[in-house]
């Protein structure tokens, strides 16, 4: 390659230590981007892709943006997880010769990006760690918020905690990587994180980053195990923002015995947070739940539903303090009016915390604070006293609203360049500069009229050019009949006329000319001063907007089990799991309540376990959902839709629902499900609640129903948890009568001729038909393929010879020993086991006739 440019020289540099970042290279009014960043970005932005000179003959890719619109683009491009480092001039071009210098002042990376404008105020955006230490330590960071927490994994549940949390980027060092590399399940594991999420990998230790940066923002540092995890976490942020995030008030330990326990499987069949077709928030139980109206009472409504209590110490407090709000309609009504004049405090600390506050941030944030005295007092005057316990350690903020009151205007601009941000009675300067800015005219025709009176000479007149600048113009009639005062200075001479300047009208154009850029440098400076004391109680306001996240939270509650005529959950210590007139909340909510069939549900310790038949579209599935959201409401502290509820605490709640297949792992439908199911044998107890929805069906009959009757077997003998096990396998039924923690359930259907009606309604006993016809006729199914589906069903039904055992064992034992076979194989079968039953001399010629027409008709069904 020939010599190239300086300019070209010092990127290339520059771009080196920065091989993974987008590098926004500063020139001039834009930045720049070459190469292969050219060429990426230029994509991702849809902007068009130019070339630049480099030496001699190179030319090198380029693409740039305007530097003050640049953050548009610099969030698309995280949207896609690439990262943008920012390389600013940090000279002034006009006072160096030659190159100016560059520096990366800070690197934007998916998980330290604080000024997301895509992310919903009740969405969450974490940066994550893991690291290894026998079992995996992580942190994970919502750098917007400060919130931090910590978790000690399991190697096989590592998967899923991450799928769970859904982290932006994740920081792995090398050796942890090599641990996942080791192991071929976590390897598999590591390949599908880095096709779902931005995976960074940190050579750096940063030891002693956490404890050194940490210890003063919170209240109890967790050292131990986690530091290691904590240490990479906190050294990325300094590394890549060059501050640390003050913003962090606590860090909260996420042990599993204090949730009750769901995988990510369960958290998606229930679609508690997140629809599993759409992944939004409609139609979801957080969708239902949710009548908060700030977005910090939507993510702690949405943290409350995704990690439901174990305690139930703490479950009750939380239903007191949505029972004592439930008693006073004047209260709701009153703070949610409050409320909604709240902004989102935690995330301005957040922009607090990395250098990133705006004016719109400010007046936001007093606007908010503005609220808090009226929202304490209001809270105090309902003398309800669980209300009044959590809020007596809230602090009002007043000192700041006071503060934010003096200094910035009622209505500021949006940029300090360009109008009023600080109030002029704050700074004599500043009211000074913006008097002279604003009646310069009038500040010029008092010093004429002050000269004139002064000097005596009638004809002084005050005027400008771009040469001279302000000048006094006296003619020279008017110049003969006065002494020209000694001050004045002559600067030109005219063919009527004769300018001077004097030292008083040479101060007060500089301070005319000069106002707007003073009023600039002023107000920036105050400004700055206003970042720094909001910087310094970042601790206090953040705790502040936890409350009212807390607060608000509890208000959705409040008004959901109002609207939505929830009652008060009761637990009890026996395993009873018992709820009357149950229903589920999501689908209700789009029915409506008229609509709905609500479901006695009624687990003892002569049902824990609950076989479930009867007509696909009947309910079965609405009704074990139902079950597990019902008791996922009472743990987390709401109010469940039904008539009464008495539940035991729950260890967990685990779900086998749906089919799906994954083609990535190479993994079938039914590989999927077996592994499910492995999983919730391996970790559920008595004290969990399994969702079982037609196990089995992704294989052979003979295979499907084996697998089933022995898994309810041991979930019967080995477990004995709160089961609800939905199928078609019917003969599965006659476990009842072996078992006395079985019992038979079906969904009652009204059939009459060849028309049925479902009718929702759970019922004890066993049903044996499944009416799968009948739901592809309402599917729209053409005719002509029901009625061979018909004629196919009747002829299987006449001829299946294992259709009614005549006891559990002997079932199984014969599906256990037949060997699986084709169906044209099952045909030859049938005949053959029809003619081993014939005895020859006793068939008279019309029953032979009659026989062998029969088995005519089996051998053309084979064909």
């Amino acid at each position: 390659m020939s010599s190239i440019t300086p300019m070209m020289k010092q990127y290339l540099e520059i771009k080196e230590q920065h091989k993974d970042s987008i590098l926004f290279f500063r020139l001039g009014d834009f930045y720049e981007m070459f190469f292969d960043d050219a060429m990426i970005a230029s994509k991702i932005l849809e902007i068009a892709l130019t070339g630049k000179s480099y030496g001699v003959e190179e030319r090198a890719p380029m693409c740039g943006v305007p530097f003050h619109s640049a953050e548009n683009y610099i969030q698309k491009l995280l949207q896609a997880g690439k990262k943008v480092a920012i390389c600013e001039q940090v000279e002034d071009p006009k006072l160096v010769k030659g190159i100016v210098k560059r520096e990366v002042i800070k690197i934007i990376t998916p998980g330290t990006n604080v000024n997301d404008n895509t992310l919903e105020g009740y969405q969450d955006s974490y940066l994550m760690c893991v690291d290894y230490d026998q079992d995996f330590r992580v942190a994970y960071i919502d750098v917007t918020t400060g919130e931090v927490n910590v978790a000690s994994v399991e190697r096989e549940s590592l998967a899923d905690f991450i799928t769970h949390i859904r982290p932006k980027e994740i920081l792995f060092q090398t050796e942890t990587i090599a641990e996942l590399q080791k192991n071929r399940l976590l390897k598999k594991d590591l390949a599908i994180m880095q096709n779902a999420f931005t995976i960074t990998i940190v050579d750096e230790k940063y030891e002693g980053m956490a404890s050194k940066y940490l210890k003063a923002h919170v209240d109890s540092f967790v050292e131990s195990v986690y530091s290691g995890a904590l240490d990479i976490m906190i050294g990325y942020i300094y590394r890549t923002q060059g501050v640390i995030a003050d913003n962090i008030t606590r860090i909260n330990v996420i042990e599993k015995n204090n949730y009750l326990r769901m995988d990510p499987n369960t958290r998606r069949n229930l679609e508690l947070t997140e629809n599993a077709t759409t992944r939004q928030k409609k139609n979801t139980l957080f969708d239902v739940l949710d009548y908060s109206v700030t977005s910090a009472g939507k993510r702690t409504l949405r943290k409350w539903i995704d990690n439901p209590l174990s305690d139930i110490a703490k479950i009750n407090h939380r239903l007191d303090l949505v029972e004592e709000l439930n008693q006073s309609f004047d209260l709701r009504s009153d703070l949610k009016d409050l409320l909604d004049e709240i902004y989102d405090m935690e995330r301005i600390t957040g922009k607090m915390s990395y250098g990133t506050l705006s004016t719109r941030d400010v007046v936001a944030l007093r606007s908010s604070l503005a609220v808090l005295p009226d929202v304490i007092r209001r809270i105090n005057r309902s003398e309800l006293s669980c209300f009044n316990a959590l809020i007596e350690p809230m602090d009002d903020l007043q000192d700041i609203y006071r503060y934010l009151s003096d200094t910035v205007v009622d209505e500021p601009s949006l940029s300090l360049k360009d109008g009023e941000v600080i109030r002029s009675e704050y700074n004599e300067n500043l009211k000074e500069y913006r008097f002279l800015e604003q009646n310069s005219a009038a500040v010029l025709q008092q010093i004429e009229a002050d000269t004139r009176e002064k000097t005596g000479v009638k004809g002084l007149k005050v005027g400008y050019n771009k040469v001279f600048g302000y000048y006094f113009e006296i003619t020279h009639a008017a110049g003969r009949e006065a002494i020209i005062p000694s001050d004045f200075i002559r600067k030109q001479t005219l063919s009527n006329a004769e300018r001077y300047i004097n030292q008083e009208l040479k101060e007060m154009e500089d301070k005319i000319l000069g106002a707007r850029q003073k009023i600039l440098e002023i107000q920036s400076q105050i400004f700055e001063e206003i970042r720094e004391r909001l910087h310094e109680n970042i601790v206090r306001i953040n705790r502040t907007a936890e409350y009212i996240g807390i607060i608000d939270a509890l208000l959705s509650l409040s008004i959901a089990s109002i609207e939505r005529n929830m009652v008060r959950p009761q637990f009890n210590t026996k395993n009873i799991f018992e709820i009357e007139s149950s229903r589920h909340p999501v689908i209700e909510n789009i029915l409506g309540e008229d609509h709905f069939v609500p479901n006695d549900i009624m687990v003892n310790q002569n049902s824990r376990i609950q076989i479930i038949t009867g007509p696909n579209m009947g309910g079965k599935s609405t009704y074990m959902r139902q079950a597990a959201i019902i008791a996922i409401m009472a743990h987390m502290g709401s109010f469940v839709t039904a008539k009464t509820a008495n539940l035991p605490i729950l260890d967990a709640i685990f779900t086998r629902v749906g089919a799906s297949d994954d083609l990535s792992l190479g993994q079938s439908t039914f590989m999927v499900e077996m592994k499910e199911v492995a999983h919730i044998i391996k970790h559920a107890t008595e004290r969990s609640l399994i969702i079982l929805d037609e196990v089995g069906r992704g294989t052979s009959t003979y295979d499907g129903m084996s697998i089933a009757w022995a898994l309810i077997e041991h979930f019967a003998e080995k477990i004995n948890s709160t089961t609800l096990f939905s199928t078609h396998y019917h003969e599965i039924t006659e476990l009842e009568e072996k078992h006395s923690n079985i019992r038979n359930f079906y969904i009652a259907v009204n059939e009459d001729g060849n028309e049925i009606r479902f009718l929702h309604k759970i019922m004890k006993g066993k049903m044996d038909k499944s009416y799968g016809i009948h739901v592809a006729k309402i599917a729209g199914i053409p005719a002509e393929i029901l009625a061979k589906a018909n004629e196919k069903l009747h002829f299987l039904e006449r001829n299946e010879p294992l259709e009614h055992p005549a006891k559990p064992d002997e079932a199984m034992d014969r599906y256990s020993e037949t060997k699986q076979i084709s169906f044209e194989d099952y045909s030859l079968k049938i005949i053959l086991e029809k003619l081993d039953l014939i005895d020859m001399d006793d068939v008279s010629p019309r029953q032979a006739y009659a026989l062998l027409e029969e088995l005519l008709c089996i051998a053309k069904e084979r064909i």
